[in-house]
């Protein structure tokens, strides 16, 4: 009987640690490529800043402290094509 808390408490923490800030976010499209067009789009709208990132060849946005799942969920809402997006500290 102890193992079922501690297991929800595992679980739990797993959740927590899923979302996470980072600095810049892209939108992915189908096939997990960058999406510009809907990074452009969600970073305007949020009033960030548009940076290429040469290294990867795409546009990423910088507005505050970035947090993963709401580029996520905004990206989606952008209908960028992909269900992910990436977000990196560099």
């Amino acid at each position: 009987m102890k193992a079922i808390p501690i297991l929800l408490f595992a679980l739990g923490a797993a959740f927590a640690l899923a979302c996470d800030n980072y600095d810049y976010c892209h939108c992915l499209g189908d096939g997990g490529n960058a999406n510009d067009t809907a990074t452009d789009a969600v970073c305007n709208a949020l009033g960030g800043g548009i940076y290429l990132n040469t290294g990867l060849g795409c546009s990423e946005c910088k507005w505050g402290d970035t947090d993963n799942c709401h580029w996520r969920m905004f990206c989606q809402l952008q209908k960028s094509g992909g269900s992910d997006s990436l977000c990196t500290n560099s």
